[in-house]
């Protein structure tokens, strides 16, 4: 559900239809003070830990709701992000937003004011062994070996799962001005992984982080519908 703080500025019909599948959550446990994020947004903390999140996943359709399924765009995504909150909404900032589509890549900049890169991505499957592996021009990469097991897990209320990967709000920021999106899905379902990185330096040089060390948490999900709402303008 969108997030009910400022709820009622939002237009009451979504303005894009995505789907989001096959989505790795790794997760850092890390010092607040080694994290850092731009004011006015405050860093989120849980068991008095930052969180730095990567997050590979396919989009097997991107379109505005308008336009018909068939004339969507696909594409690999990985984001490198961290938890928020303004005026005390809790959210998502994207460090960023690294996908293998150049259209949705400039398109999302423009438009939705995010820090997308373009990348090559490579996504291989083979039953329940995987490996996504995203490079970018300045030679910084994210490579990851996971497997994913049949063991579903729950996201109660207060959980580190519900912290790490139910949210509904993303905050950018852009020239100085702060804009929010709300996203709308049901809750992600959840499969137990372990994956092993292999190489993070595109995570480390975007999230300025000198190591991140061992994954803290991962987890996957098949996959949710998404609706997306308008981007709104917070801050002047």
């Amino acid at each position: 559900m969108i997030a009910a703080a400022h709820g009622e500025s939002f237009p009451s019909s979504p303005v894009a239809l995505h789907r989001w599948s096959d989505l790795l959550f790794v997760h850092y446990a890390l010092p607040p003070q080694a994290v850092r994020v731009p004011p006015p947004l405050e860093l989120q903390t849980y068991r008095d830990q930052a969180w730095l999140g990567v997050v590979a996943f396919w989009m097997p359709t991107v379109r505005p709701r308008w336009l018909p399924r068939i004339c969507g765009l696909r594409f690999n995504e990985l984001n490198v992000r961290t938890y928020v909150t303004f005026e005390g909404e809790p959210g998502v900032y994207f460090y960023s937003l690294s996908a293998d589509a150049k259209l949705a890549v400039r398109w999302a900049r423009r438009f939705w004011k995010l820090p997308y890169r373009d990348a090559t991505i490579e996504y291989d499957r083979f039953g329940s062994h995987r490996r996504f592996c995203c490079r970018r021009a300045d030679q910084t990469v994210w490579d990851v070996r996971f497997c994913v097991s049949d063991q579903v897990l729950a996201a109660p209320t207060g959980s580190m799962e519900a912290f790490l990967v139910e949210r509904y709000r993303l905050f950018t920021l852009a020239n100085g001005t702060l804009y929010t999106v709300c996203v709308r899905h049901v809750p992600y379902p959840l499969l137990a992984a372990e994956a092993e990185v292999l190489d993070d330096s595109l995570a480390c040089a975007d999230a300025a982080v000198r190591e991140l060390g061992a994954a803290s948490h991962v987890v996957f999900s098949p996959g949710v519908d998404v609706e997306v709402f308008a981007l709104q303008r917070l801050t002047t």
